[in-house]
């Protein structure tokens, strides 16, 4: 009782020497949570350089492996595909994002059409009918296993319904990213990429870049 009445007056209010006392452990918890969060955000942007540089070096093996792992597969670089879309360019293309619908609003390659990974042979003549004849078509996701492996399951009956060559593009929009080639959404040009996760995240050069929505007015 008498450790109750110590922290009042007579008249009942609070004495302020108690209020000084109970505020110092509050101040002190929010110094440590706020350093605590500090801490946490320089360890995620040492996190991310390290893996920006980690993905970066290794990002060529990356494609090694789609190739390994898809060999019916060929692909074309970016510097190649450019050439191909250039207005000076008589080939007909067509471009074939294989990713799903968010990361394809943030952005794409100009000019491409989103198909679902999970397409099949049927699903792609329906959806691309005569643009296939004679077209060189190219399929491209993130980085290019998802893609490749469509590529690799349709590329035959593309090809009988008169493509001239199927190619998956080499190390996909997120290379095409990182050299500043062109992108578009609705709205027109942009800069904006979706990063498909957290993780893969690492491999995008201009994080800044990086969204997973865009909003269209």
């Amino acid at each position: 009782m008498l450790g109750h009445t110590m922290g009042y007056r007579e008249n009942n209010t609070v004495d302020s020497s108690l209020q000084r006392t109970e505020a110092i452990p509050k101040a002190m918890l929010k110094k440590v949570f706020y350093t605590q969060l500090l801490i946490i955000e320089l360890s995620l942007c040492s996190i991310h350089s390290h893996a920006w540089s980690l993905f970066n070096t290794e990002l060529v093996q990356v494609h090694k492996d789609i190739i390994q792992a898809y060999p019916a597969v060929d692909h074309i670089n970016a510097d190649a595909l450019t050439a191909l879309l250039s207005a000076i360019s008589t080939k007909k293309t067509v471009l074939l994002d294989v990713r799903e619908a968010d990361e394809y609003s943030v952005s794409h390659l100009p000019g491409a059409v989103r198909v679902s990974p999970d397409s099949d042979e049927t699903d792609l003549i329906r959806k691309l009918g005569e643009k296939i004849r004679d077209a060189t078509v190219v399929f491209y996701c993130s980085v290019g296993q998802r893609s490749s492996a469509l590529a690799d399951k349709v590329q035959a009956a593309l090809k009988n319904k008169g493509a001239a060559e199927v190619y998956n593009l080499e190390k996909g929009i997120f290379n095409w990213h990182n050299n500043q080639r062109p992108l578009e959404n609705k709205k027109g040009a942009t800069d904006f990429i979706h990063p498909y996760n957290f993780i893969w995240k690492a491999l995008i050069k201009r994080d800044a870049l990086v969204r997973y929505k865009v909003v269209l007015h």
